[in-house]
């Protein structure tokens, strides 16, 4: 169980840092391969799922989000770092 919470706590570290400090993120052309990679095959225009996409500041809407990914065909933490902060970014637009 304790290997189980430093897992998830690290992979949610990793994730607040990423959304704490924009720069950080990856660069739009990684999340939009990740997508492509990880989502695009059901969900084909991410604009149908934006009510599940957080505003760039929502850390708790991003970590819920990351959990679901860990679990729905993301599991690697960067990957889903990458895809959260590429759904922001065309949300935004």
């Amino acid at each position: 169980m304790h290997a189980f919470l430093s897992c998830r706590g690290g992979a949610a570290l990793v994730l607040c840092s990423l959304i704490a400090s924009p720069g950080a993120a990856a660069d739009p052309s990684t999340g939009a391969q990740a997508w492509t990679a990880n989502c695009a095959k059901c969900h084909r225009d991410p604009a149908r799922i934006a009510s599940a996409i957080p505003v760039p500041n929502d850390t708790a809407g991003a970590a819920r989000l990351d959990r679901f990914l860990a679990d729905h065909h993301a599991r690697d933490a960067s990957t889903r770092a990458a895809i959260i902060s590429w759904l922001q970014d065309q949300a935004s637009q």
